[in-house]
């Protein structure tokens, strides 16, 4: 608590870079920061029409995916995106949320989509605390925008091709979970 991860600028800084655009910092001692974004002009219809169009040649899944994401805005965005996709989805705030969901509601869970740099317990102590339990473990994809946390360069957890990279555009989004989903004994 009182403690930022860093996360926010840096996934900021990627959808803003993703979407053609830049960010100018003025900062001056005792005045704080001042961040100005630009961003490309895109007309209203334009944006619908590619949303529309990228949108319905995506495959669909009717799996249901507990996402695991301490950030409310992200958490909602990637909620929306799976269910306008077909997903089911099951929120968690953190990882002791995701636990008790997992118990409860684990014959349900095909996914376990879980961010890894999050307060209290990682993704990777999430996964961990899951997997011993009595319970047969979901497959899992694992997701950061901030590939320089010691949890990830440690290389202590290996998570293979079960990872997206955070911010992620929704095909690739969805285009990972379906390859995932595609192996049938377990994750990769």
């Amino acid at each position: 608590v009182g403690k930022g991860t860093g996360l926010g600028l840096s996934t900021v800084y990627g959808i803003v870079r993703q979407s053609g655009g830049h960010i100018t910092v003025k900062s001056e001692p005792g005045r704080g920061a001042s961040f100005t974004v630009y961003l490309p002009l895109v007309s209203a219809e334009d944006a619908a029409a590619e949303e529309s169009e990228s949108a319905k040649d995506l495959p669909r899944g009717s799996e249901t995916i507990l996402v695991v994401e301490d950030e409310d805005l992200v958490r909602s965005l990637t909620r929306d995106a799976l269910e306008a996709s077909g997903y089911r989805v099951i929120e968690a705030r953190n990882g002791a949320e995701a636990v008790r969901l997992f118990e409860k509601e684990h014959p349900r869970i095909d996914l376990l989509m879980t961010d890894i740099v999050m307060p209290g317990m990682s993704g990777y102590e999430l996964f961990e605390k899951i997997s011993k339990g009595s319970f047969k473990p979901p497959k899992f994809l694992f997701t950061s925008g901030y590939l320089e946390d010691h949890r990830i360069k440690s290389g202590r957890f290996e998570i293979g091709s079960n990872f997206i990279s955070k911010p992620f555009q929704l095909k690739d989004l969805i285009f990972k979970i379906q390859e995932i989903l595609s192996v049938p004994n377990g994750n990769r």
